[in-house]
């Protein structure tokens, strides 16, 4: 035996070697009920009140504390015995109108080396709520998905901190609390019990995925359950698809390229688009001079649905086979992100390419092309967003009939001729390339080169290109992560081949000080003996973040503009699509010296944010990404903009557009993504959230689709007038 100290009561418990069965407490007359008690919180036996197996249930009104709590302990020189398979199962109610975060801590003691640790979970009790909940001791292991299915027998507490896999054999004290509530708080428990644990071998989620992709546990209008309902759909949406074009065309007052055909409002014909001012508002203007405003949808391609089949197949149901018909949708996948049991290589399944095989046959990927475009232009879109299909769109305008942005990389994913990168601090945000690298320079002329032997440049109905996607340059919002990767930078030592950034910002500092290391102590409040101590790996304090940052950001943008400018001198240059958390004003303020148009991805309720701006460049802006999500038609991830349902959907985006519209600097939005990620998560990250204007099977979701026809049909009238 061992002596331990209670983290939230002080006294001292004596651990005994004695496992015991957990038994079930409801806190029923003459049940056996364990020891209880409160810290910072009262307890009471109530009736009729929250109770789940009988008529009692335990209230705990929990006190504004650090950690108000109740605690269970077992009969003095015992531990409670889930047994190996087992976890905590509780019924808990919250009879407020407040979300409860509530903590669930297990005190394990290790009967080998006698040494006690604890697990603590968190859960979420909504607001009037009863919520079946499960501390479960393992964590669940890396499945390739974002999110996880709901346990369906109740809601699965996640792990918090502490540690995982402790033997439950020998639990020896269970508390719930509350972390610094401000407010006074109640919950009531009741049903304390010891079930299967669902974490282990995960078999809940066996077959929760049927043929075509879907959530075997959840029914909702629309769901397919056979090849004839598909290839049904596809014949009766033509139908409607014509008579959408018809209503689009007789409504929108779109011109050729879809922009705004008014004659009072046109403007010089260039063949080409372009930005200008008009009535004193940024718009794009289209190649014969009207107004125009982008909308439309990203990742128009056929490569980025797939799902990992190796490492858990048993939740997989009736999956097609390698050599069925639709074995050629299989392929072979490596280790991303967020890969099943880490695997290094496995199988991966594509369901949505197998789902348009079955509705349109063996020419499936034409037939998709074609009636996508017909979506497009039936939905009241304008244009094609980043991620399009380069073999299937870009130079083909006159083919398509629409407009679209091209993208391009400056990394080629070539070890031999990729510039180096720079680690900016932040593991999960991804390196930057150095553009002080000289393979920077060749690496963004080879990319405008690809793009203009496509002919892009060429083609009047691209619009401009994206170069690269989400930088992430640093957190603008966070003042410790601002300037990360200027942190990093002078981490590396300057004599590195690879220095690039390091050699050059320490030369613009000698620029700037007149090579007097006097001169910048004094600036940066150091004692920095000299120039080679800053060359080398140096971690002390930096002065002039904000001008570094600039400088290394003006660099990137200088040399990416001036690669599509000599290539592609008839696109816009449409930046680099920044997110909040790896965007400063400093590096705005770089790319609106050279971008034509600036791009911000924004999952927000509307593009009214403080951090979309171009500083001090009267610049125009457009939106890359931005969509909402809902988890009514089977998807478990709830998304970077969570709604309650598909008519939420609709009326969201709408609200969204609306404050595009309504901006006097904002040309455009693109909505992300075409089709729903895939139900189990996309095979390089695990992403698998409601994110379509079409679900995995196809099928378009109709209050989406309905209020983006709406809003499209006015939204030039709402911009400019009648």
């Amino acid at each position: 035996m061992i002596l331990a100290t209670s983290l939230f009561t002080g006294q001292l418990n004596v651990y005994a070697e004695t496992g015991v069965s957990f038994s079930k407490v409801s806190f029923e007359t003459g049940e056996a009920t364990p020891n209880y008690y409160g810290t910072s919180a009262t307890t009471s036996v109530v009736t009729n009140n929250g109770n789940t197996d009988g008529t009692k249930a335990l209230k705990v009104d929990f006190s504004v504390a650090s950690y108000p709590s109740v605690n269970f302990t077992p009969a003095s020189g015992t531990a409670w015995d889930f047994g190996n398979n087992n976890c905590l199962s509780m019924s808990v109610k919250n009879p407020g109108t407040t979300a409860i975060d509530l903590y669930i801590k297990l005190n394990i003691k290790n009967k080998t080396t006698n040494v006690t640790g604890e697990s603590v979970y968190k859960v979420t009790i909504y607001a009037n709520q009863q919520t079946n909940v499960l501390a479960a001791q393992n964590k669940l292991p890396e499945l390739g998905m974002l999110y996880n299915p709901p346990y369906t027998l109740g809601k699965l507490a996640e792990y918090n901190y502490g540690q995982v896999n402790l033997d439950n054999n020998y639990v020896t004290q269970i508390t719930f609390f509350l972390m610094n509530p401000t407010q006074a708080r109640t919950l009531i428990f009741d049903n304390l019990n010891s079930v299967t644990n669902p974490t282990i071998a995960y078999t809940y989620m066996n077959g929760i995925l049927d043929t075509y992709g879907q959530y075997t546990k959840q029914s909702w209008t629309g769901k397919i359950t056979s090849d004839s309902q598909l290839t049904s759909a596809a014949s009766s949406e033509q139908t409607l698809l014509t008579t959408q074009i018809n209503d689009i065309n007789a409504n929108a007052k779109f011109s050729t390229y879809r922009g705004y055909n008014k004659s009072t409002l046109k403007q010089t014909s260039t063949g080409h688009f372009y930005v200008k001012k008009v009535d004193n508002k940024w718009s794009f203007i289209d190649p014969q001079g009207y107004p125009y405003i982008a909308t439309g949808v990203d990742v128009i391609r056929l490569g980025d649905a797939s799902t990992w089949v190796s490492g858990r197949t048993s939740m997989f149901t009736n999956i097609p086979s390698k050599t069925s018909s639709l074995g050629d949708h299989y392929s072979t996948v490596s280790q991303g992100l967020r890969s099943p049991l880490n695997l290094a290589t496995g199988d991966a399944f594509n369901f949505y390419t197998a789902n348009l095989e079955r509705k349109y046959g063996n020419d499936y990927s034409n037939t998709w092309k074609n009636v996508a475009l017909q979506r497009f232009k039936a939905w009241g879109f304008t244009s094609m967003g980043c991620w399009a299909d380069p073999d299937m769109f870009f130079g083909k305008g006159s083919t398509i009939n629409m407009p679209y942005s091209a993208n391009g990389w400056v990394k080629a994913f070539n070890p031999a001729t990729d510039p180096a990168e720079i680690f900016n601090g932040n593991p999960y945000w991804g390196n930057v390339l150095d553009p002080y690298d000289p393979k920077f320079k060749t690496s963004a002329e080879a990319m405008a080169e690809s793009l203009k032997n496509k002919g892009v440049d060429s083609d009047p109905w691209c619009i401009g290109v994206y170069v690269d996607n989400e930088i992430p340059w640093g957190n603008g919002s966070d003042p410790a992560g601002h300037y990360l990767l200027i942190k990093e930078i002078f981490k590396i030592n300057g004599s590195n081949t690879t220095a690039y950034a390091k050699r050059a910002l320490v030369d613009y500092l000698k620029y700037k000080y007149s090579n007097n290391i006097a001169s910048l102590n004094t600036a940066w409040g150091t004692n920095i003996a000299s120039w080679n101590v800053l060359s080398a790996s140096y971690t002390g304090t930096i002065g002039d973040n904000a001008d570094l940052l600039y400088q290394i950001a003006d660099k990137y943008y200088k040399t990416v503009h001036d690669a599509l400018a000599a290539k592609l001198p008839n696109k816009l240059y449409l930046g680099s699509r920044f997110a909040e958390w790896g965007v400063g004003s400093e590096v705005i303020g770089a790319c609106a010296q050279y971008a034509d148009v600036v791009s911000f991805n924004c999952y927000k309720a509307n593009i009214n944010q403080s951090w979309i701006n171009t500083g001090t460049s009267d610049k125009p802006i457009i939106i890359g990404e931005f969509h909402f999500n809902a988890k009514d038609r089977g998807q478990f991830a709830p998304g970077l903009c969570p709604v309650a349902s598909q008519t939420a959907r609709g009326t969201s985006y709408d609200t969204y557009i609306r404050s595009v519209i309504s901006n006097s600097k904002c040309v455009g939005a693109h909505w992300f993504q075409y089709y729903d990620q895939p139900t189990l998560g996309r095979v390089w990250d695990g992403e698998n959230s409601n994110t379509g204007f079409v679900s995995i099977t196809d099928q378009p979701f109709t209050e989406l689709v309905d209020a983006a026809r709406s809003i499209h049909k006015q939204m030039y009238t709402l911009k400019f007038g009648n």
